[in-house]
């Protein structure tokens, strides 16, 4: 991941600010267009963020929400102008993830004990970033918006039919509208799943066998974690290196 270029948080702002700045600066001086997917609640809901998202609103003077956690939208709006800065944004897609058939897994435990969304749907709302406002606070204000919507659009899934409005695949068009009532389902193949965890138990038997029988393989293994210590020591990661590499 840190290879890949993914950006990672802290959840301190005062760091955080920096790594954004930094690693969207390198996007923008690629002139490569990265597509980022963001959370900005921050985690993901269970029994223990609930609880922290509920004092979070009463602090806030904000609602209770029932199926979904309060964002924190400064992250958000920094990305989002940032990147229209750069001339590097063309869209904010709202995705909504509804499971009829159960929550989504929570580890490998879950697969292995056949734990997982037998259906999954999804419904997309896409936003030409022109219908975006344009100061920090409206953009702050929008992203709360959206939040709003989304607890009432999983009030409505879990509460009725459990499905989205016009539940049925769509191809996403472009252009400056945003794209309303959307959304998708499909069936999950579980054979998939089950698939992965074998090819990474064979994977992790090989390279134990190779750690056994080879002495340069032990070596390489040694140096590799050595170089990944060192420079999370150093710079917090590879992504860092490459980053200042790039840079100087």
């Amino acid at each position: 991941m840190q290879v890949a270029g993914f950006i990672f948080l802290t959840r301190n702002w005062q760091k955080d600010e920096t790594v954004l700045k930094e690693a969207l600066d390198y996007y923008c001086q690629l002139k490569y267009t990265p597509q980022i997917l963001l959370f900005p609640e921050g985690t993901d809901y269970c029994k223990d963020s609930k609880p922290a998202s509920d004092r979070y609103a009463k602090k806030n003077d904000l609602l209770i929400y029932d199926y979904v956690l309060h964002p924190r939208t400064t992250g958000f709006n920094y990305i989002v102008q940032h990147l229209i800065k750069c001339d590097m944004i063309d869209a904010v897609y709202d995705v909504n993830m509804g499971y009829p058939e159960g929550i989504p897994i929570n580890g490998e435990v879950d697969i292995l004990n056949g734990r997982f969304p037998g259906e999954v749907h999804t419904k997309i709302r896409r936003y030409p970033i022109s219908s975006l406002p344009t100061t920090d606070k409206d953009i702050q204000e929008w992203c709360l918006q959206r939040w709003m919507e989304k607890e009432e659009t999983l009030r409505k899934f879990y509460e009725d039919d459990r499905k989205f409005v016009n539940d049925t695949c769509v191809d996403s068009p472009g252009g400056d509208t945003p794209l309303e009532g959307k959304s998708c389902r499909q069936r999950s193949n579980p054979i998939f799943l089950y698939l992965s965890l074998v090819y990474w138990l064979v994977f992790l038997l090989v390279s134990l066998y190779f750690l056994y029988a080879y002495s340069l393989a032990r070596w390489f293994f040694l140096v590799v974690c050595v170089f990944y210590a060192v420079q999370g020591l150093l710079r917090d990661g590879i992504d860092q290196l490459i980053v200042s590499c790039f840079r100087s």
